[in-house]
């Protein structure tokens, strides 16, 4: 089986509300396949998943010396022993 880079695709855009206040937007897509064959009994699995991790955030700016930065996000830990059926 030919080996796979791992890749995924990410966009972020930024829209400033007056001068005080930048609302963050982002999401980031990640594709997953894994495949594999146990040597012993030959037994093989496969599985392939699709991932898409939403942001978002707001920077507040009372001052020009002072930020405040709050966010809040999703992420996924790619499956690692349970990532063929049994």
């Amino acid at each position: 089986m030919p080996a796979s880079l791992p890749a995924a695709v990410y966009a972020q855009d930024r829209v400033e509300i007056g001068q005080h206040l930048q609302l963050i937007g982002g999401v980031r897509y990640d594709p997953f396949d894994f495949a594999s064959t146990d040597r012993r009994s030959l037994a093989t699995g496969a599985r392939t998943d699709n991932l898409v991790s939403p942001r978002i955030g707001a920077v507040l700016k009372p001052w020009d010396t002072l930020s405040a930065y709050a966010s809040y996000s999703v992420s996924y830990l790619p499956p690692a022993g349970d990532s063929a059926p049994a």
